[in-house]
């Protein structure tokens, strides 16, 4: 009985041995996936903040202007607007 107790403590040791070094094994395979996940995560996300601080610049300066020119061609309607009748531009619109 002594000898059969044995032989089923060592199986259940090697048992032992084998899952704990394979949750090692992918406990460290896990840790380098994530070490490099993040590192890329966080390159990525400088990218895309590089790029979209140009986009939205370009964005910006695109609405700043538009209105501008908005604006003075609401400041300036009349004077566009007699321009227009003069050259005869304004007839097509009625």
């Amino acid at each position: 009985m002594d000898i059969l107790a044995g032989f089923f403590l060592t199986i259940f040791e090697i048992f032992y041995k084998i899952i704990k070094y394979t949750l090692k094994f992918l406990a460290w395979i896990f840790k380098i996936s994530v070490k490099n996940i993040t590192i890329s995560l966080l390159s990525i996300s400088i990218l895309f903040l590089i790029i979209f601080s140009a986009v939205m610049t370009r964005f910006l300066l695109n609405i700043l202007l538009l209105s501008i020119l908005v604006c003075f061609i609401y400041k300036f309607r009349g004077r566009i607007k007699n321009y227009l009748n003069k050259k005869g531009i304004m007839d097509y619109f009625k």
